[in-house]
């Protein structure tokens, strides 16, 4: 996991909220995860092909969703420490139907990953993208901790 440390570096500086990194480090970050998930699954070149357009079709819609809850979230926050109820139930509704939303979603592309893929890489490729949050997560605590140390 260390090549996260090459390719990631201007993600992990600190990133504001994180829905935008900057050009180059998406980049990086992008071409380490393709590198990453091909790896993991033993993607054939024909699989590769069929899959990361539908993986990235897929990553961008989770993407859109997430950001759109972490707004929600934050709204939600500001409503709950105010007096208006109706405004609270509206946004915890609204956050619900995102919840849904990512799980149809995720439905969903199941159904396209084992269109493209054998059912054992799609099983493996949920398995790897937990594996590549969770080494990502970490490389950032680390590079938090490291800051600290130095500031």
């Amino acid at each position: 996991m260390m090549a996260i440390l090459m390719v990631s570096g201007p993600l992990l500086r600190g990133q504001g909220d994180g829905d935008e990194l900057p050009g180059d480090g998406r980049e990086q970050l992008e071409a380490f995860k393709v590198a990453f998930f091909t790896r993991q699954l033993s993607l054939t070149s024909g699989e590769a092909q069929r899959f990361w357009p539908v993986y990235n079709e897929f990553a961008e819609k989770s993407e859109q969703l997430q950001r759109r809850e972490r707004r929600l979230q934050a709204r939600m926050k500001a409503a709950y420490d105010g007096d208006d109820e109706s405004e609270l139930e509206r946004l915890s509704d609204e956050y619900i139907d995102i919840q849904r939303l990512q799980y149809e979603l995720r439905a969903e592309y199941h159904e396209e990953f084992k269109k493209v893929l054998p059912i054992r890489k799609v099983v493996k490729l949920y398995k790897a993208e937990n594996e590549f949050k969770r080494e990502l997560l970490l490389e950032i605590r680390r590079r938090r901790q490291e800051r600290m140390r130095n500031e």
